[in-house]
């Protein structure tokens, strides 16, 4: 294992040159680290994945509701927990030019969001019974509440070590973190689930134990080099640029947490359980692709924007590269999730599936987000942010009543496709207005018109034999990467482009070095 990260010397990171880098360079450069924290964004996140088998055979629909509405709750929660300030860590720390000041900036994070999340927590777990009456009908649940607040605690805490990791380039020990994550994690819940047959509590002592073991000592290693300081000057820059953000971010998490409660109002903990299901599994290209890429992508642009004049192209550049890409990667799940239900649930789970193409489209609409609103985030202008997402979460809020109402887990979707393309559309005319990039949608239009013929046309391959089925589908998915340069919708240069980032991607990923661009 390597050695902890030290943080006295800022120029012992080495950073890729910004002056003279060429588009395809730094396309290369975010899909490499993309690569990285993507095997380790994805071994965090595979405990969830690997034991889904597990889940389907040893809880019910029931009991997967109460774990997503108990999440859910909790969420919203850590949304006031972390003030906003996870979302300006990267902009304030790039301002920073020495290693000091960098220092001072994430020990006053720390400092900050460890006391708010100590007095909210506290605050949260007195409210527990009433939580558990008025979110799962039993005080019964509120021991469960509590649990999941202690998680909540120690994550937020891990959720900004590991942002400072991803600042820092450190990919080794981040992938080792993640590592021990996944061990650990498929180790616990096997023997809460089998041998100790905890149900949701397994899953609930699971999370809290790995958090604990990464969040805890990542914190201590993290302020041993830093030291423990408290800037004024940086908490009062941090709340002004990121207070705006608090409303934005509850109401983004309302528009995508929401229709839990509603599900839950209208039809049943039970749907909500199936419907959390077809969320995970529509979600595992958000998970997998783009957390990975925005997690690089994001405090990268404010590095960039400090001296590269070509900006507004790389941007777009990014922008064509990487949702060409996730297409045909949702496309796949989408092809072959028939095939993943039955492989990896019971029956009673399989009407999940049926969700999961329409979550994959919401997802691919919901990551546009974190592209078109570099306009506002760059300016500062974050109240710009903080009501859009206030007017997305009145029309989700909205939409999610009537249409829940009249059709169940079908309708929580169409008021998620609603209101996210709504948000996306009013980021892109603001923040367009303030700092314009070449964002090609129509292009992304036409490819995910095409997407949906190949989509629908793989409904059509009904054998009775399961390999000769995914060698049709798996056939059908290759002519529609023929289709591409044929249809001029995608160049033979990009194509050309794309394999020779992602080959070099695959040969530096497998053996990461800390800091190479």
């Amino acid at each position: 294992m390597e050695s902890p990260p030290r943080i006295e010397s800022a120029a012992g990171t080495p950073e890729p040159n910004r002056r003279t880098g060429s588009q395809a360079d730094e396309l290369q450069f975010l899909l490499k680290h993309s690569s990285i924290y993507g095997i380790g964004t994805v071994l965090n996140k595979a405990v969830a994945f690997l034991m889904l088998p597990l889940y389907t055979r040893y809880l019910t629909p029931t009991d997967y509701g109460i774990m997503e509405l108990i999440d859910t709750t909790t969420g919203l929660i850590g949304v006031v927990v972390g003030l906003g300030v996870s979302a300006s860590i990267s902009r304030f720390y790039y301002e920073r030019t020495n290693d000091r000041d960098r220092n001072t900036l994430i020990s006053t994070v720390f400092i900050l969001v460890g006391s708010s999340a100590i007095i909210v927590v506290l605050v949260a777990n007195l409210f527990a019974p009433m939580l558990a009456r008025v979110v799962l009908d039993s005080e019964v649940y509120a021991s469960y509440f509590r649990i999941a607040f202690g998680t909540l605690f120690v994550g937020i805490l891990a959720d900004i070590g590991q942002s400072y990791l991803r600042m820092q380039y450190k990919s080794v020990l981040f992938i080792t973190l993640s590592t021990l994550s996944l061990v650990f994690g498929v180790a616990l819940n096997v023997f809460f689930i089998v041998y100790l047959h905890l149900g949701v509590l397994s899953i609930l002592y699971t999370s809290l134990i790995l958090r604990i073991m990464i969040g805890v000592p990542l914190t201590a290693i993290i302020l041993h080099g830093t030291g423990i300081r408290f800037s004024v000057r940086d908490a009062k820059g941090l709340l002004r640029y990121s207070i705006p953000l608090l409303p934005a971010t509850l109401g983004s998490t309302l528009v995508n947490y929401s229709d839990r409660f509603f599900l839950k109002g209208f039809t049943s903990i039970a749907e909500t359980g199936l419907y959390s299901l077809a969320q995970k599994m529509g979600g595992v290209l958000h998970t997998m692709v783009t957390g990975p890429f925005i997690a690089t992508f994001q405090p990268r642009r404010f590095d960039l924007a400090r001296d590269r004049t070509d900006l507004p192209q790389v941007l777009g550049k990014a922008f064509d590269a990487f949702f060409i890409v996730l297409l045909f990667l949702s496309l796949v799940v989408a092809v072959f999730t028939p095939e993943a239900m039955v492989a990896m649930t019971t029956e009673s789970y399989y009407r999940a599936g049926l969700l999961v193409p329409l979550v994959l489209l919401y997802h691919f609409i919901f990551a546009m987000k974190y592209h078109v609103d570099w306009g506002i985030m760059y300016s500062g202008k974050t109240e710009q942010y903080m009501w859009t997402n206030l007017l997305t979460a009145v029309v989700q809020l909205t939409g999610a009543f009537f249409f829940i109402r009249a059709f169940g887990a079908w309708g929580a979707v169409y008021a998620l496709l609603l209101s996210t393309s709504f948000n996306v559309t009013l980021l892109n005319i603001l923040s367009s207005r303030i700092y314009p990039v070449p964002f090609d949608f129509g292009r992304i239009a036409k490819l995910v018109a095409v997407a949906t013929v190949v989509y629908l046309g793989s409904h059509q391959i009904v054998t009775s034999h399961i390999l000769l089925t995914l060698s049709l589908k798996a056939l059908l998915l290759v002519v529609y990467l023929l289709l591409l340069p044929l249809t001029k919708l995608v160049s033979a240069s990009e194509v050309a482009q794309v394999r020779a980032l992602l080959s070099a991607a695959v040969r530096r990923a497998v053996v990461p070095s800390e800091g190479r661009p």
